[in-house]
């Protein structure tokens, strides 16, 4: 009996010396992450999205935003917002890697709109603007394809246009418009990830 509450009172302690220790490591871990992308239809200059997604740790504290600004306009009307958004549920729906060689984000967020529909009747007529609030949904990755490098406290790795060698790939979707980020069909798009540790 004697015996036993020794082992107990042992591996309590041992229990209670390591718990602070894992406290305390998990706490003084804070960094900030994410990726910007730029998005470009150049045939028509029709199309301009930049991305900011930004992940900020602190201990066991994980915060998420994504920052949007997005410019549509053609024959068919235009679309427009900017939107700075902190994602719910689980933030890991933003994640970049230790080595900054790949960065990508799954979620949908709600924006508000202004947008104009235009026909034509034969000629072009446009409708009043409307302000509405609608679901955009990303799915995108970024595959940086050249060294690292450190830009002020930041140190960043560059998605170039060759996308045989990595590059911006995934979707932008909002009712009647879904973006491939692909290259092609005269899209532009590049970027970077990012984070203020260093990558290894």
């Amino acid at each position: 009996m004697i015996r036993s509450v020794i082992r107990f009172l042992v591996v309590s302690l041992c229990v209670l010396m390591i718990f602070p220790t894992l406290t305390v490591s998990s706490a003084g871990k804070a960094f900030v992450e994410g990726f910007h992308i730029d998005v470009a239809e150049t045939h028509h200059n029709s199309l301009r999205i930049t991305v900011d997604a930004i992940k900020r740790v602190d201990g066991r504290s994980r915060r998420s935003e994504v920052h949007i600004t997005y410019h549509y306009a053609y024959v068919d009307g235009s679309r427009d917002f900017e939107a700075n958004v902190v994602l719910d549920g689980d933030p890991d729906n933003l994640e970049v890697s230790r080595d900054l060689g790949w960065g990508g984000l799954d979620t949908v967020i709600q924006v508000q709109q202004r947008r104009v529909d235009c026909v034509f009747n034969p000629d072009r007529v446009c409708g009043p603007e409307i302000v509405e609030v609608v679901p955009v949904e990303f799915h995108i990755a970024v595959v940086a394809n050249e060294p690292s490098y450190q830009d002020g406290n930041l140190f960043k790795r560059n998605a170039t246009l060759n996308p045989a060698a990595g590059g911006v790939s995934g979707t932008i979707s909002l009712p009647g418009h879904v973006h491939s980020l692909a290259l092609g069909q005269g899209l532009f798009s590049s970027g970077y990830n990012f984070s203020d540790q260093f990558p290894g």
